[in-house]
């Protein structure tokens, strides 16, 4: 047995110790070791290939005869997975080879590299340079993790079953590519059918322009595929009546769509490959036709049977312009309506106000038949343009037809519109983002010189014009078609902006006649005289509008029927220079159209302007169409407020006042001490109240927050007249009981209506046929109060 000495256990432990000082270097370096040897792969330690697998359940792993037997649809979508034990799998890349192993290009996948690897831009570049540019920056390498593939099955463009190989791999973060896996799959697909027309609809049989755009589509039988092409071809012929073909250049041959960015279409004019050239025409009938023969290859490169159509080319159609008036807006501090008409769909510009809305409304015509607005800083006009053809019967408002319609035969010649040319005051029309600079300008041969706007562009049909100066200005614009045909007659915008005229600069009498001539009730000529006789005293202009020859005009000569929706006729700038517009409405057998001047009347008045309504029981029909339609005409003018019987006649249990019953009205009684009676003229032009010796349909006033200047006179008895006394009956005669005298002697029946910014007048029985010095008394005093 070995003794264990004290002294051996000492020298032991110096030992020991001695050793453990190099323990903390020996870690030390192991550390060091282990972290610069981490995820280094020696001899020792190989990196380990990533594994790629296809995890899609269609496809085989060999060529098989079951698989021939029961081929699968053309279009694959192929899924993958993959894995790397000692690192990440980053990328991948695949490949399609025919039964042969030779490398194909497939519709989506029709770039490949050298050994037939599909191509794709690498992460960053730049995608708007096409692959084939040399300057693409392309890899095999993809993050996808599948790829929908568009298997050939054809043999020389016939339909055939086909086997084809998909081939995939990957590599791993340290670039180390797996093996390649991969897949036989069998195809088939049924032979596609093809058809063609214009983008302006079908042209078989039927006469084109010099250029049309074609449009194919193909028919595809297979499930779950879709009616998708790869591409279509095409070749044109010339052919006589008898059936000769006529040699023409660039006729014959078959033309591919394959590199167009979309295949579906092709245009065909007078700067295409081939040109498309004009057919003959003897006396107007065609000597000889063009056909079109055309066919589809579908995804799986199946070429359908050719079609063929024929069409006729002439080249003397051109399209023809127009601007759109009826939709033209503006919109300024001095051009605006305060409601929105009902048949208005779209949406229009417009502005917020405290207490209103101001909407943007068509231009003004003036009496000249010259389109007109009264200028401001902030008067913006919304123009709005277009072609023949586009809408039904060229309205704007209408349906959309969209047909190209030649100018002068009104026929279809199945183009399209390719840009609109502006100007603005003979120059062309300057729009900043689109500035006209030599790439956007065309010079005719003359030296004019327009803005080219191309279709699609912000402003190809609308544009809004601001900052223009009071005066005459122009706008120009023309249309050119997919024939490169210019419309030889631009349309054109003349219009005239006026300065606002102050209240303090207004001077004259604008008389306003809305009375239809009617020589039983309402004689033209001494109405008009009427009118004119009671400003005999005023030394300034007295100057007549007749709103039906306005109307007219509009109507019959402009054939402007819509604008301003068939209500307002009379333009702010004919009203804004006089102090005082007097509008009346004296013919009682017809409507006052006083109701659909409400937007021109309220700038003019807003303006500081003065009306003067003379109406009579037309004036309840009137008010009644604004309660209906809240107008606020009577309201505003003069404070009649919207409320049921707020405008009255007489009347009994059974009728009510007209030339022919309850003729009662015999003078009008003043209300106030400025004014004097104004007595019913008599004998009258109107031979029932000579007879009946009153006036019937006249228009009394409820309740109202104006001023009664005149109440309503009704006849009284009188001795040694044909009535000496009371009715007993209240009956529809001439003569008043004393109970309809009581319910209507004395109402209103002519208010005053004191405005911020002028007055207003309306009278219920119509000036023309009371006496006239009685009525020059009464306007004298008028102009005194507006001086």
């Amino acid at each position: 047995m070995e003794i264990y000495k004290k002294s051996d256990y000492k020298r032991n432990m110096k030992k020991i110790k001695k050793s453990y000082q190099f323990l903390p270097i020996l870690f030390s370096v192991f550390i060091v070791i282990s972290l610069f040897s981490c995820g280094r792969k020696g001899n020792l330690s190989p990196n380990i290939k990533p594994v790629v697998v296809i995890t899609s359940s269609y496809g085989e792993d060999s060529l098989n005869a079951n698989a021939i037997a029961n081929p699968l649809t053309f279009r694959q979508k192929i899924f993958w997975r993959a894995n790397d034990p000692d690192g990440t799998v980053k990328d991948f890349a695949f490949r399609i080879l025919n039964e042969n192993g030779n490398p194909i290009p497939t519709p989506g996948y029709e770039h490949i590299d050298e050994n037939g690897w599909v191509l794709h831009y690498q992460n960053g570049a730049d995608e708007n340079i096409p692959m084939e540019n040399p300057e693409a920056q392309l890899t095999i390498w993809t993050e996808q993790n599948y790829a929908e593939i568009n298997f050939p099955a054809n043999i020389e463009g016939d339909s055939a079953v086909v086997t084809s190989i998909f081939e995939l791999k990957c590599k791993d973060n340290n670039n180390e590519e797996s093996d390649i896996v991969k897949k036989y799959f069998t195809v088939f697909s049924r032979k596609p059918q093809v058809t063609c027309s214009s983008s302006r609809g079908d042209i078989d049989g039927k006469t084109v322009g010099k250029g049309i755009r074609l449009e194919f589509s193909i028919i595809d039988f297979d499930s779950y595929v879709g009616s998708v092409p790869d591409y279509f071809e095409f070749k044109l012929e010339r052919k006589t009546i008898d059936g000769e073909t006529i040699a023409t250049e660039g006729y014959g041959e078959w033309i591919s769509t394959k590199n167009q960015d979309d295949v579906t279409r092709f245009v065909l004019n007078q700067f295409s490959s081939p040109i498309l050239v004009p057919n003959e025409f003897i006396d107007g009938e065609p000597a000889d036709s063009t056909f079109l023969i055309y066919r589809a290859v579908d995804l799986a490169g199946i070429i359908s049977e050719p079609d063929t159509i024929s069409f006729f080319v002439n080249s003397d159609f051109h399209p023809g312009s127009l601007i759109y008036i009826t939709d033209t807006f503006l919109l300024g501090e001095n051009h605006y309506v305060t409601q929105r008409d009902a048949s208005i769909t779209q949406v229009i510009p417009s502005v917020q106000y405290t207490d209103n809305i101001h909407y943007a409304t068509p231009f003004w015509i003036d009496k000249n038949g010259i389109f007109t607005a009264i200028n401001s800083s902030d008067l913006k006009i919304y123009l709005h343009w277009g072609w023949h053809g586009e809408y039904e019967e060229d309205d704007p408002l209408g349906r959309i037809e969209g047909e190209i319609l030649d100018e002068d035969t009104n026929s279809s010649y199945y183009a399209e519109i390719t840009y609109f040319d502006l100007r603005l005051d003979d120059a062309p029309y300057y729009y900043p983002p689109f500035p006209p600079d030599e790439n956007n300008t065309v010079t005719d041969e003359d030296g004019k010189q327009w803005l080219r706007i191309p279709v699609g562009n912000e402003i190809d049909q609308e544009t809004v014009l601001t900052g223009l100066e009071d005066g005459t200005h122009k706008f120009e614009m023309r249309v050119v078609d997919l024939q490169n045909e210019i419309d030889p007659t631009p349309a054109e915008l003349i219009f005239r902006l006026d300065a606002l005229i102050p209240q303090n600069e207004k001077a004259g009498i604008l008389l306003i006649d809305d009375d239809t001539d009617n020589p039983a009730f309402a004689p033209e000529e001494p109405i008009n005289n009427a009118y004119f006789e009671f400003f005999t005293d005023f030394s300034g202009v007295v100057s007549l509008i007749n709103r039906k020859d306005i109307y007219d005009m509009i109507v019959d000569d402009l054939q402007l029927y819509n604008l301003h929706f068939n209500k307002s006729v009379l333009s702010p700038t004919d009203l804004q220079a006089y102090k005082l517009v007097v509008f009346h409405s004296d013919n009682q057998t017809e409507d006052s159209n006083i109701y659909k001047e409400f937007d021109g009347l309220n700038l003019y008045v807003e303006s500081g302007g003065n009306l003067i309504l003379s109406g009579g029981s037309n004036l309840k029909t009137a008010f009644q169409y604004c309660l209906d339609e809240e107008i606020p005409l009577f309201e505003k003018f003069f404070g009649i407020p919207a409320e049921e019987d707020s405008v009255y006649l007489v009347a009994n249990e059974d009728n009510e006042a007209s030339f022919l019953k309850l003729q009662f009205f015999v003078n009008a009684i003043p209300k106030i001490e400025e004014f004097e009676e104004i007595s019913l003229e008599l004998p009258s032009f109107v031979n029932s109240v000579t007879l009946k010796e009153g006036l019937g349909p006249v228009a009394l006033f409820g309740n109202n927050q104006a001023e009664t200047i005149f109440g309503y006179g009704c006849k009284q008895p009188q001795e040694g007249t044909n009535f000496e006394n009371w009715d007993e009956v209240n009956d529809n005669d001439q003569y008043p009981s004393l109970e309809q005298f009581e319910q209507c002697n004395g109402n209103s029946v002519a208010l005053r209506n004191n405005l911020e910014s002028g007055k207003c007048y309306i009278f219920g029985f119509p000036l023309s046929f009371m006496n006239i010095e009685d009525v020059k008394v009464m306007m004298n005093r008028i102009l005194s109060e507006l001086e």
